[in-house]
């Protein structure tokens, strides 16, 4: 036992990520089986020869394509999986539910293992990533909390073990950016960035304050020069890396439908179809707005304290972009931003906490057909028992249902964690440096 407990003092990184790491397998088999039946569906496109856009069902850039595909790899020649889903007749009136994503299409236990394994992975590199920009803005204590902030939270192990969507990607290739900018590989940053990009398109907005760091952090206009082609350069090559099996197959105008889908104005539909759309498209233009001004204000404020102020631009960009009432996996791209400035100042524990409360009911409104997959595909639990869960949920409370109130009780709280950690970013950067331009 002492030996154990001298083992952790000497590496704590080690046992964050172990703990880390045994959560997300113990929670892999719980799936919201609309979005894995929706992977299952783009992998066995790819099986039958027909890309990730021959049939329709795949609607993101390729990133995420191309990790379904490795899995499918992986499924078919390591793996004897047999059936990866099942129709459960029990479950078939939950898909009539307005307002919910719901499918009586169960994935089995082993290929949810097989779908999230890869973000379980890209988890633990993004907290190693967290770590290694942590140790250089702070010190070991505070590197290993940061560390510890991001692979903890409940967030970040929702989205990957519950859901299994794929920003955890993004979220990765963003930190390394920052990382590899910060250590002058300027190459290897535009590259990573493509890909943070491409996986999901969050950290686009942050291109302007990622060139004003690279301006600042230049000796003289040549060497500024240099350091914006040479990201650019990496940029562009690892877009055409990943762009070109879908450029020879002609799909190229299909790998940015989840752009056009996102920014575009509905001129059809409700007047709340509207309305959203408008508001969707208006945050991006603030984010956008934001972006551009918070870039001339990294450039003015010189080289002093430029690797702080990258990390609180990029989670003040982040924080814009989720203005807009966001899905609980987009708020990860904040996660690793919000660890790092956190471990920092105390004070900014209060969103992550308000973050890490919301995220556990946002994520789980729909709890009991989450459980499918287990009463499907073993026999800790029967489908009836499931299924009665779930329809207790369904209680009325007036208009609404408990899982009406409850989503919205998730919902609220994950905006009220955005709307806490801008106002505190606010006050900090805006509001003081107004307050000491006036005195001064």
């Amino acid at each position: 036992m002492p030996d154990v407990r001298g083992f952790v003092d000497r590496h704590p990184l080690a046992l964050i990520l172990a703990v880390g790491v045994a959560i997300r397998l113990a929670l892999a088999p719980i799936a919201l089986p609309y979005d894995l039946d929706y992977w299952a569906l783009v992998v066995r496109n790819l099986q039958v020869g027909e890309g990730l856009y021959g049939i329709e069902g795949y609607f993101y850039a390729p990133v995420w394509g191309y990790v379904l595909a490795l899995s499918g790899v992986f499924q078919t020649f390591l793996l004897d999986l047999g059936e990866t889903s099942e129709r459960v007749a029990e479950a078939i009136f939950t898909e009539d539910i307005v307002g919910y994503r719901l499918s009586a299409t169960v994935p089995s236990v082993a290929f949810n293992y097989v779908i999230k394994l890869p973000l379980i992975l890209c988890d633990v590199l993004l907290a190693l990533s967290v770590y290694i920009l942590s140790k250089r803005l702070m010190d070991e204590k505070k590197a290993v909390k940061a560390t510890a902030l991001a692979f903890l939270c409940p967030l970040s192990i929702g989205v990957t073990s519950f859901i299994g969507m794929p920003d955890t990607i993004s979220a990765l290739f963003m930190v390394l950016t920052v990382v590899l900018l910060m250590d002058r590989r300027l190459f290897l940053a535009g590259m990573t960035f493509s890909v943070a990009v491409w996986a999901k398109f969050f950290p686009a907005f942050m291109i302007f304050c990622l060139v004003s760091y690279v301006l600042v952090r230049s000796d003289d206009k040549r060497d500024a020069l240099k350091g914006v082609a040479m990201s650019a350069l990496g940029f562009l090559a690892m877009t055409a890396a990943l762009f070109l099996p879908q450029i020879l197959e002609g799909n190229v105008d299909r790998c940015f439908q989840f752009i056009f889908d996102r920014v575009s104005v509905s001129a059809s539909g409700t007047l709340l179809d509207s309305l959203e759309s408008f508001s969707r498209a208006a945050v991006y233009i603030a984010a956008l707005a934001g972006s551009i001004i918070l870039s001339f204000r990294l450039f003015k404020s010189g080289r002093d304290n430029c690797d702080r102020n990258l990390v609180m631009y990029c989670f003040a960009i982040a924080l814009i972009c989720l203005l807009y009432p966001p899905a609980p996996q987009y708020a990860v791209i904040l996660v690793p931003f919000l660890a790092v400035v956190a471990a920092q100042d105390r004070r900014y524990m209060i969103p992550w906490w308000v973050l890490s409360i919301a995220s556990v009911v946002f994520l789980t409104p729909t709890n009991a057909d989450m459980l499918l997959p287990l009463a499907a595909w073993t026999d800790l639990l029967s489908v009836e028992s499931a299924m009665e869960a779930f329809r207790a949920f369904r209680t009325s409370l007036g208009p609404f249902t408990v899982m009406d109130l409850y989503y919205v009780a998730g919902g609220a709280l994950l905006y009220l964690s955005i709307a806490i950690a801008a106002l505190m970013l606010f006050k900090e950067t805006v509001w003081r440096h107004y307050h000491q331009k006036n005195e001064g």
